[in-house]
C-alpha cells in the first residue's frame, strides 16, 4: 500500500506539473503570414513560365523593352517628385517584375539588376520623405514597393547561376573609419540587417511572403583598423565578433543601413552613431545582456536586437522610426504575442539609407525552403498536434535546474528568457521542421530534375502545404 500511495501521490505531482501556462506558445491565426505581397509572387511565377518557353533572342528582346522602359521612368523620377498613388509607381513595379524573371533567363544581367533595384530603392526612400508615411494608405504604400523590389532581385538571383552577389556604396567623408571585406564596405557606425546562418535549422520568426526577412541586427564599431559587429546571439547574449569572421562564419546574407548625414542631430552631433557604435562594443565586452526570446520581457537585462539597437541610440536623444508595428506586414514571431519590429522594418524608416547588400544564391534558396516548411507546419496546426503535453514536467524540472546553473555562471539546459512550455513547443517545432523540410527538399529535388530549373517560392508552398496535409490526414 505505500509503494501504491507514492506511486499516487507522484502521478497527482506530476499531472499537476503537466498543467499548461494559459498563454498559447504560437498565438498564430489562419489568415496571418500574409502580406501585401501575395499578387506579386503570382505574377513572378506567371512571368517565369511565360519567358522561360521562348527563345534566347525574345528573351533578350524583352529583357531590354522592359528595362528601357524602367530607366525611363527612374531618370524621370530624378527630376520630379512622385505622389504614393503615382501611376508611375504601378509602372516601375510592373517592369521590374517582369525583369526580375527575365534577368535569371538573359546571361550575365543579374550585376545590371541588382543595380537598378539598388537605385530605385534610394529613389522612393528620397522621395517618400514628402509623404506623410504615419499613415496607414503612404506608409503601406512605401513598404510594399521596398518589399516588392527586394523580392524582384532576391527571385531573379534564386534562379539564376551566380553563387554569390554584394554591392556598396562609398563611405561617408566624415572622418569616421572603414574597412573593406570582400569588397563590401563597412562604416564605423553601420547597422546590419541579416540572418545567422547557424540558426537556418529553425525558425524563431518568419513572414510567410518575404522569406528573407532578417532577423538579427548588428552595430558595426571600427577602431584601429580592426572591425567588429555587436549583436546579440539567442545563445551568449550580446556579443562582438570580427567583420571577417562575421561574414565567413555567420552571415551569409545582410543588409547595410547607415544614418542620414543631413539629419539635424547628425549635423549637429556628427559622431553620433559612432558613439552608439562604441557603447554597445563595450557593452559586449561587460557580457551582461541576454537574448530577449519572448519579446515581452520588461528589463534592462534582457533585450531583443531591435530593443537593444533602439535603446542606446534614445541615450543620445535618437530615436529609431519603426516606433509602430505596420499593418501589413504580418510577421510571426514564434513564442510571443507581442507586436515587434523586425529588422527588415528598419529598411522603412526615413532616417536610414540602405549603403550595401550581400547575398548568398544557396542560402537563400534554404532559407524559402525552411519558410515554406515552417510556415506549413504552423499555419496548418492552429492546435499545435505535434507537441506532447505529457512532457511539460519534464521541461519544468529542466527550466528549474537551468536557472540554479545560471545562478553560478553556467549555460543551462533551457536559455534565460525562455519559459518551459516556449521551449518544449520550439523543440516540437523543431523536430516537425526538420522532417518536413527533408520530405520537402527531396520532392524539390525530384521536380527541379524533371523541370531543369529551381522550383519557384510558391512551388515550394504549395507542395510543403501537401506534405503536412498528408501528415495530418494519415493520423
Amino acid at each position: 500500500m505505500k509503494i501504491a500511495y507514492k506511486i499516487a501521490i507522484a502521478i497527482i505531482i506530476y499531472a499537476m506539473m503537466a498543467i499548461p501556462d494559459p498563454k498559447n506558445p504560437f498565438p498564430i491565426k489562419e489568415a496571418q503570414g500574409y502580406s501585401t505581397t501575395s499578387e506579386w509572387w503570382g505574377l513572378y511565377a506567371q512571368n517565369l513560365v511565360k519567358y522561360r518557353i521562348i527563345n534566347s533572342a525574345a528573351r533578350s528582346y524583352y529583357y531590354d523593352l522592359h528595362r528601357s522602359y524602367l530607366v525611363s521612368h527612374l531618370d524621370q523620377m530624378e527630376l520630379e517628385l512622385t505622389e504614393p498613388d503615382s501611376p508611375l509607381l504601378d509602372s516601375i513595379s510592373y517592369h521590374i517584375n517582369k525583369l526580375s524573371a527575365l534577368a535569371s533567363l538573359v546571361p550575365n544581367k543579374i550585376n545590371e539588376f541588382e543595380g537598378d533595384i539598388s537605385r530605385w530603392r534610394k529613389l522612393i526612400k528620397y522621395q517618400s520623405r514628402f509623404w506623410n508615411t504615419s499613415s496607414n494608405t503612404e506608409g503601406s504604400r512605401l513598404y510594399q514597393l521596398l518589399v516588392e523590389s527586394r523580392l524582384a532581385f532576391e527571385s531573379a538571383l534564386v534562379q539564376s547561376d551566380f553563387p554569390s552577389v554584394s554591392w556598396t556604396s562609398l563611405p561617408l567623408d566624415n572622418g569616421f573609419q572603414y574597412k573593406s571585406i570582400n569588397d563590401i564596405v563597412f562604416q564605423s557606425g553601420d547597422i546590419v540587417a541579416f540572418n545567422l546562418s547557424k540558426e537556418n535549422d529553425l525558425c524563431l520568426s518568419f513572414r510567410r511572403d518575404m522569406p528573407n526577412a532578417y532577423d538579427h541586427l548588428g552595430s558595426i564599431y571600427i577602431q584601429s583598423g580592426k572591425g567588429f559587429v555587436t549583436y546579440i546571439d539567442k545563445e551568449t547574449g550580446l556579443q562582438s565578433v570580427g567583420i571577417e569572421t562575421f561574414l565567413d562564419n555567420y552571415a551569409p546574407n545582410g543588409m547595410i543601413l547607415r544614418v542620414r548625414p543631413d539629419l539635424s542631430q547628425i549635423i549637429e552631433t556628427p559622431e553620433l552613431p559612432v558613439l552608439v557604435a562604441s557603447r554597445l562594443y563595450k557593452m559586449a565586452n561587460e557580457g551582461r545582456i541576454k537574448y530577449d526570446y519572448q519579446l515581452d520581457l520588461d528589463t534592462r537585462d534582457y533585450l531583443y536586437d531591435w530593443e537593444m539597437l533602439n535603446g542606446v541610440f534614445k541615450k543620445y536623444d535618437f530615436s529609431l522610426g519603426t516606433e509602430k508595428k505596420l499593418s501589413n506586414t504580418h510577421t510571426i514571431r514564434v513564442g510571443s504575442d507581442k507586436l515587434i519590429n523586425e529588422p527588415f522594418e528598419l529598411e522603412y524608416d526615413p532616417q536610414l539609407m540602405v549603403v550595401g547588400e550581400w547575398y548568398n544564391t544557396q542560402t537563400l534558396y534554404d532559407k524559402r525552403v525552411l519558410t515554406a516548411a515552417t510556415s506549413s507546419v504552423i499555419l496548418s496546426s492552429p492546435k499545435m498536434r505535434f507537441v506532447n503535453p505529457i512532457l511539460l514536467p519534464i521541461y519544468r524540472i529542466k527550466k528549474g535546474l537551468s536557472m540554479i546553473m545560471n545562478q553560478f555562471g553556467y549555460k543551462g539546459l533551457i536559455a534565460q528568457g525562455v519559459s518551459a512550455q516556449t521551449q518544449m513547443a520550439l523543440d516540437a517545432l523543431h523536430q516537425e521542421q526538420k522532417k518536413v523540410v527533408e520530405e520537402l527538399s527531396e520532392e524539390l529535388h525530384k521536380y527541379e530534375s524533371e523541370q531543369k530549373h529551381r522550383a519557384t517560392y510558391l512551388k515550394m508552398l504549395q507542395s510543403a502545404k501537401e506534405i503536412n496535409h498528408n501528415k495530418i490526414s494519415g493520423l
